[in-house]
């Protein structure tokens, strides 16, 4: 199936502020799905997701998320795609 995708980006930050943001522990970091992901780029997105109001991270994780629905967890499938 080809799910389309928004192409949104997150916002820009530079090295220095993502490596600010991410130093800072969120009470979350430990028990949400996208922030404990083992592929990197969801786990990158999800604790950057976590710390900014942005809905913009949301969207891009999204797409992330789509691309990857082979080799999702079976608990994003429904959070992914609830008409499933």
């Amino acid at each position: 199936m080809n799910i389309p995708q928004t192409n949104r980006q997150p916002g820009k930050l530079s090295t220095e502020e993502t490596a600010k943001l991410l130093a800072k522990r969120h009470p979350q970091d430990a028990t949400d799905y996208f922030a404990t992901d083992p592929n990197p780029d969801i786990r990158h997105l999800g604790r950057l997701a976590l710390r900014r109001n942005d809905i913009n991270d949301l969207f891009a994780l999204g797409d992330v998320l789509d691309g990857e629905q082979d080799h999702l967890h079976p608990v994003f499938f429904p959070k992914n795609h609830p008409a499933v």
